[in-house]
């Protein structure tokens, strides 16, 4: 009986360890990375209403951040980025569902790009 027990556990907490690990996976995320040579501000307002919030500053060269994360979906209502004195801010209203990276890109120029990756 304990042994049968015993194999039960050895063979379901490895198998919901690796499930549960998995449906992470399918969170929501925003990133940053800058490939400038200046420090970048990085600020993102989410919702419909703009409510949630989140940012990071002097952002170096090379570095990728993950900024956000969640589970559901949500809309990505603004994005500004402050590289020294320049600032551009974008407003791209996009919806973010999990699975997805909603990826935001500072070029060796100073231009910001933003793109939905798969995760």
């Amino acid at each position: 009986m304990f042994h049968r027990l015993g194999l039960f556990f050895a063979f379901s907490v490895p198998l919901f360890l690796v499930v549960s690990g998995c449906s992470g996976q399918r969170e929501w995320e925003v990133t940053v990375e800058n490939k400038s040579e200046v420090p970048c501000s990085f600020f993102v307002t989410m919702r419909a209403d703009g409510s949630s919030k989140a940012n990071v500053d002097d952002v170096a060269k090379g570095k990728t951040i993950t900024l956000i994360g969640g589970s559901g979906e949500t809309i990505i209502k603004t994005v500004k980025v402050v590289r020294g004195k320049d600032e551009q801010v974008l407003t791209p209203d996009t919806k973010l569902v999990d699975g997805k990276r909603y990826a935001i890109v500072v070029d060796a120029d100073g231009k910001v790009a933003t793109s939905v990756l798969e995760k």
